[in-house]
């Protein structure tokens, strides 16, 4: 790859420079730990240094501590607490930031290699506002980085039958299988060219790469949950209680929100691969293994929106290549980066609140304030049991345990099916409910996420600030904290509380 970098024109280097620029400024986000898993990341990477084990049970939470919990990413803690102690938030984020500016970086070079330099720009800068729509710090990081290792060298052994290329993957593959549950992405890959090989009769070839899969797969029996963790991928959902947004279609995206920005710039990005396709076939310039990889990645990415940024990746050397054709008509180049920067501007004209509103959130490091309510908790002596929401326990997690433990986190395969159903919904939904609940874990405190969009979410925060028996001590642009109105809590609600009309409710 640095060969091929050392031999690009200035004008090639500029432009791929300005392109990283762009990508920069569209992907990086200032993180919000009240909403992401990065909190429960962070300390499980600390429990594995400081404890050296990786839990078992949900051993976060008071409700269920017992129950059985599979900790397939329990890797990317190690490596994000690590950084994290040596350079801060802000040293985390560029951490990142460079692992996604190589994952780029891989799939770009796959298409300016295999297609053309200048039409690779043009399918990075179609596929970028996509890959933005994920920029908060996951261990899927890591997958999207191997992927494309994965399918560089799948592809350069395609060509050149070089066995060397593949004595890696096994390696990256045992790496992977203990970082992100994704791991199966690279068995999946190494079996598209397979299957490519045996259809197209390179019997040799299909051969070692069947050989590769089967070791592949024996190696990501080497996991912490042994079987199980190798299996996970495919009974993940068996216990998933909780619909989350990442989780859901694009369908259901468009009727959800009345905008969704992420959708349209997919939706662009979608069209612009299927006009690829049409391409590839009039110039004869398709390849099984891109076909087979564009049906199933868009099947994927049209089902959860999760999987954007995993189409949008593989999409630069699909669309690339599938229009390596139109290098006998250099002439129209101009014309496509012009419709291509239109189309661009377009979309974010009619999403300009989305783009504004991203903006106004680029940068590295915590966002201002985000641990004003967890030190707030700390230093005025709160305590538990504590009842929140779904989307607050990573940062519960990461800034109060061990000494105070979740009623629930952003983890629905950690809790039975039934706890969501018929308690965690119901008692934010009905007053009555909740106060039963109460009865049982006689909560001291509660720490509400404020942007919870959930319908029974909002109408729970309502009744409580007007239920007499809790008062509101604590607000901030991300979170709201109640107290019990009992002995424990008298002084600090004679200090703190505050009055019901700054939340524009009043009393029945």
């Amino acid at each position: 790859m640095l060969k091929t970098l050392k031999t690009l024109k200035p004008a090639q280097l500029i432009t791929l420079a300005i392109l990283i620029v762009i990508f920069v400024l569209f992907t990086s986000q200032k993180i919000s730990l009240p909403t992401a898993d990065l909190g429960r990341h962070l300390k499980n990477g600390e429990i594995f240094f400081k404890e050296h084990k990786v839990y078992e049970e949900n051993h976060y939470s008071y409700t269920y501590p017992h129950f059985e919990f599979l900790n397939h990413h329990w890797g990317s803690g190690v490596i994000f607490y690590a950084v994290q102690q040596l350079t801060g938030f802000t040293g985390l984020s560029i951490f990142v930031m460079l692992f996604n500016i190589a994952t780029l970086l891989t799939f770009f070079y796959i298409a300016a290699k295999y297609g053309n330099f200048e039409l690779a720009v043009l399918a990075t800068v179609i596929v970028i506002p996509v890959i933005s729509s994920r920029s908060e710090i996951r261990p899927e990081t890591f997958s999207y980085f191997l992927c494309g290792i994965f399918f560089l060298l799948l592809w350069e052994y395609k060509f050149t039958s070089n066995l060397k290329l593949l004595y890696v993957l096994p390696i990256l593959e045992l790496i992977w299988v203990n970082l992100h549950v994704y791991f199966f992405m690279g068995i999946a890959i190494a079996g598209v060219f397979a299957l490519s090989a045996l259809l197209t009769k390179k019997y040799d070839q299909f051969i070692k790469l069947s050989i590769l899969i089967i070791i592949c797969s024996a190696v990501s029996l080497i996991n912490p949950a042994g079987l199980k963790g190798a299996l996970y991928p495919s009974t993940i959902f068996n216990n998933y209680g909780y619909r989350i947004l990442e989780n859901q279609s694009v369908i259901f995206m468009d009727k959800f929100f009345h905008n969704f920005w992420s959708g349209n710039a997919f939706k662009y990005a979608f069209a612009a691969l299927v006009l690829s396709w049409i391409a590839a076939f009039k110039f004869k310039t398709k390849h099984l293994e891109l076909f087979i990889l564009s049906i199933a990645l868009s099947a994927i990415a049209w089902k959860a929106i999760r999987n954007f940024s995993l189409f949008a990746y593989f999409a630069i050397p699909i669309i690339t290549i599938n229009l390596y054709g139109l290098k006998k008509y250099k002439d129209i180049y101009p014309y496509l980066f012009t419709l291509c920067g239109f189309s661009l501007f377009v979309v974010m004209i009619i999403n300009g609140t989305a783009w504004s509103g991203r903006l106004a959130e680029f940068g590295f490091g915590l966002r201002k304030g985000v641990p004003d309510a967890a030190e707030f908790f700390k230093r005025n002596h709160l305590a538990g049991p504590i009842f929140n929401n779904y989307d607050i326990g990573g940062y519960l997690i990461y800034y109060l345990f061990p000494q105070e433990k979740v009623f629930i986190d952003n983890r629905p395969e950690a809790y039975p099916l039934d706890f969501f159903n018929h308690i965690l919904i119901p008692m934010q939904e009905d007053q009555s409910k909740f106060k039963l609940v109460d009865k049982q874990y006689n909560f001291n405190t509660v720490f509400f996420y404020r942007g919870d969009i959930t319908v029974w979410a909002q109408n729970f925060m309502i009744s409580l600030i007007k239920d007499p028996d809790w008062a509101p001590v604590y607000a901030d642009d991300y979170n709201i904290i109640f107290v019990k109105r009992n002995a424990k809590n008298a002084e600090i609600i004679k200090k703190l509380e505050m009055p019901k009309s700054m939340f524009s409710i009043t009393s029945n």
